[in-house]
């Protein structure tokens, strides 16, 4: 009984590091979209010409840009407090 109690504690630890791991992975690639994201956002805005046409089109990918950084930033954040959350349990 001991033993049986030992091994199902020992796989509830490995299936809990496993989701630890797979929330870390998950993590991992949403700060690379984050950063790739503010990379082409920051080189849109060097490469753009200065015209008001130009300028409209990039004021308007900026914001998108923006939008999908705060969403990733938002699914991040949740990511993380369900890590730390598995991690208090």
């Amino acid at each position: 009984e001991a033993k049986a109690k030992e091994a199902a504690k020992a796989e509830t630890e490995e299936a809990r590091q496993a989701i630890i791991t797979q929330r870390e992975d998950e993590i991992a690639a949403l700060q690379y979209q984050i950063d790739l994201l503010t990379k082409q956002k920051e080189f849109a805005q060097l490469s753009a010409p200065a015209d008001s046409t130009s300028l409209d089109a990039l004021n308007s990918e900026t914001a998108e840009v923006n939008a999908r950084v705060a969403l990733l930033r938002a699914r991040l954040a949740e990511l993380q407090a369900e890590s730390e959350l598995a991690d208090a349990s």
